[in-house]
């Protein structure tokens, strides 16, 4: 079922691409059937008399030969989908390109004027050995764990510029896709295009708002993350660069050689905003687990207990707190950990731009599960099994010293691993309000 859902979602996905052909096709698959309806075009054929109706049974044959070679070309990248492609590989980019900037790799982005004047930093932590540049905001990830939301205004043209990048190359870019879809279905792996709320524009501190728009994962897929990749042709003897998508990475590069992230309201990349939630059991457990590897992102990592990012139906009225804790409690319901009737309390922690991911919003926090043993999590129907923790956090001391020995790892997904160090930030300032928010229960 699977694997019918994901090459549904690549077809329609193709099909808005091109919006245009696919009416075409669609108006030119109509006139042939009139045509075939009115001038009995079968019984010509069969009668080899082609003087009746000359004109329209051109026009019919026409129109027949076109939608047959249409029709074929859609079976045969139906086929193709099920045989991923053996000369083709996407690999991710070492170093970008600029001119004025030379070559320079991702540790060197810095955050924009505006970011910095937002008090964003440069992070480098590392996965797997692999430097992951994030810019967080002390001031921004302060203003959320106090609570101060964000009016959320939309943004209609934001998806339509992306789109329009898209077309302007769409021969490439849904190759691509299709590369991806064909490998997700040969491996059995999820890969479905939802739709997603996405951050058109930055925070506006003064007014507190944020501008955002609907997008797809599958616009994510061909911006935010394909930016940072370089698409690979032919084999070993013969390697040749397919597409290079660095070379569309929201960086600005100045005469004098600074080299910054663009802001998001001018980056034209989809923004699909992701979450990370640490949840904590009644009893006093971290929740987490390893991610599966029948998924596109994380698989084989270490991850929050509510990982993913919002979908559009998430947004909550105006508000971006209530939308984002929507969204990572939907999470945690969905990889089982709870039920519907159970009562969960989120508090958003920090935020973060993830740099290799060209900037992508992402937000994090924890969530306690109220009323909810760890015992019972692993027995419930649908749940993660391959959780960590076997021990107890409810000592204070313990909590801070199992996020330090988490953090050593190097198999956290970046989410988990931004969601400890906000959790870790939270327990120095402030032990007493954190230690309270997750167990109230043991004053």
């Amino acid at each position: 079922m699977s694997r019918i859902r994901t090459y549904v979602a690549y077809l329609l996905y193709v099909i808005v691409i091109n919006r245009w052909s696919s009416l075409l096709l669609g108006i030119e698959t109509v006139l042939f059937i009139l045509l075939l309806i009115f001038t009995d075009f079968i019984a010509i054929v069969r009668d080899l008399n082609f003087t009746k109706n000359v004109l329209l049974s051109l026009v019919a044959a026409y129109l027949g030969i076109k939608v047959l070679f249409k029709a074929f070309n859609v079976a045969r990248n139906f086929i193709r989908l099920f045989s991923t492609r053996q000369d083709l590989s996407i690999e991710e980019a070492k170093t970008l390109l600029r001119r004025g900037c030379g070559e320079f790799s991702f540790a060197d982005i810095q955050p924009c004027g505006h970011d910095q004047a937002q008090r964003f930093e440069p992070f480098l932590p590392e996965i797997q050995h692999i430097q992951q540049p994030i810019f967080r905001s002390k001031t921004l990830d302060e203003m959320l764990r106090s609570g101060v939301d964000f009016t959320l205004i939309k943004n209609p043209k934001k998806l339509k510029n992306i789109r329009r990048i898209i077309r302007r190359n769409n021969n490439r870019y849904l190759y691509i896709l299709r590369f991806h879809t064909s490998k997700a279905m040969n491996a059995s792996v999820k890969f479905f295009n939802e739709r997603k709320f996405c951050l058109s524009g930055d925070f506006d501190f003064h007014n507190k708002t944020i501008t955002y728009h609907k997008g797809t994962y599958f616009d994510s897929i061909l911006t935010n993350f394909l930016y940072s990749k370089i698409v690979m042709a032919g084999f070993t003897d013969d390697r040749r660069v397919y597409f290079d998508g660095t070379v569309s990475y929201p960086v600005i590069c100045t005469d004098k050689g600074e080299i910054s992230l663009q802001a998001q309201a001018l980056s034209q990349v989809n923004n699909h905003a992701g979450v990370s939630t640490i949840a904590f059991s009644d009893d006093g457990y971290m929740v987490i687990y390893r991610q599966g590897e029948d998924t596109h992102i994380d698989s084989g990592f270490l991850v929050a207990s509510g990982n993913g990012s919002c979908d559009w139906g998430d947004v909550q009225s105006a508000s971006l707190l209530n939308t984002v804790k929507f969204s990572m409690e939907r999470e945690l319901r969905e990889e089982g950990f709870v039920k519907k009737h159970h009562q969960l309390e989120t508090k958003v922690t920090g935020f973060f731009r993830w740099i290799r991911a060209s900037g992508k919003p992402q937000f994090v926090g924890i969530t306690r599960m109220r009323r909810i043993k760890y015992d019972a999590i692993r027995a419930m129907e649908g749940s993660k099994t391959d959780l960590h923790f076997d021990n107890s956090v409810l000592n204070r001391d313990r909590l801070l010293e199992l996020v330090h020995e988490l953090l050593e790892r190097k198999d956290l997904s970046i989410g988990l691993m931004v969601a400890l160090m906000a959790l870790q930030e939270c327990i120095e300032q402030d032990p007493d309000s954190i230690y309270d928010f997750l167990y109230p229960f043991s004053k």
